[in-house]
């Protein structure tokens, strides 16, 4: 009797063991180790709670801050990453970016090592890109909870933006991107959906590069009321000398501010934030 005691036991434990190893397969959709190669898949694998299947990023990976403890397989652009560092943490799926990777793609999938493929281009791509992911790696419930999230901040500031304008139009906005040579946000580029979307009027909007060159002479001209810098680095040239003399005129009713790069610029969650953001400055509205 006690042998067969035994023996019941040893089935139930084997039975337990058996299905935890299923529920865990299930919970991640076989997608138990990822290696991502940009920043905004990174974040996007944390807000969605993938970060324990990340098992590799790149040198630019820092938000949030636990991203940094993560091992490293280089730099974001494709030859700074070998195949084989990606290859030696063993990915289910390597989580890559259309145009920066094109070159990694087929070796990849040739191993038998399944790729997202990255080509988020606006704010509404951002969020069915994190639903995709979400899916993919057993994370749907998250994923779609990160998205209605991002849904009340884009709604907040679209009423708030609406509501001010009731009383003016939308105000023009010059966004430099970069100072040498002087570079800003075209009709098709990610910063300017931001820029649509919290109210404003990019004065290069139907620049049709994403991030054409532009002169000093046709910033002025244009008359912006907000000149929008990103800072990337500590050696930065804030702004050209001319725009800068020109914003600081009396007259010329402009105002200048320095954003956060990451936030703006990177196609994850952040971005509805970004929106907010925006909204506040260009309406002066209060923030939270």
């Amino acid at each position: 009797m006690k042998k067969r005691g035994a023996f019941l036991v040893i089935i139930l434990i084997a039975i337990s063991i058996f299905t935890g190893c299923r529920e865990k397969k299930a919970d991640t959709n076989g997608i138990d180790r990822i290696v991502s190669l940009g920043p905004s898949a990174t974040e996007i694998l944390f807000a969605i709670g993938a970060d324990k299947q990340l098992v590799a990023c790149t040198d630019f990976c820092d938000y949030p801050a636990e991203a940094k403890t993560k091992p490293s397989v280089g730099g974001f652009a494709a030859n700074s990453i070998s195949l084989e560092s990606i290859i030696s943490y063993e990915p289910d799926l390597v989580y890559l970016f259309s145009g920066m990777h094109d070159s990694l793609i087929k070796p990849l999938q040739d191993m038998g090592i399944k790729v997202f493929v990255s080509k988020a281009e606006s704010v509404d791509d951002v969020k069915k890109e994190i639903l995709e992911i979400g899916n993919i790696t057993g994370h749907s419930s998250e994923a779609e909870d990160v998205v209605k999230g991002m849904n009340l901040l884009l709604a907040e500031a679209r009423n708030r933006s609406a509501e001010a304008k009731k009383n003016g139009s939308s105000p023009l906005i010059y966004w430099q991107v970069w100072d040498e040579p002087l570079m800003t946000a075209g009709k098709n580029s990610f910063i300017n959906d931001i820029i649509t979307l919290a109210g404003g009027i990019n004065i290069f909007g139907e620049e049709n590069s994403d991030y054409p060159i532009i002169s000093d002479e046709a910033v002025i001209a244009a008359k912006p009321q907000f000149i929008f810098i990103t800072k990337v680095s500590d050696n930065y040239s804030v702004t050209n000398n001319k725009i800068m003399f020109y914003a600081m005129k009396k007259d010329s009713g402009t105002s200048v501010h320095y954003v956060d790069d990451d936030k703006f610029s990177r196609p994850g969650p952040r971005c509805a934030e970004a929106v907010q953001d925006l909204t506040k400055i260009l309406y002066g509205l209060p923030r939270k």
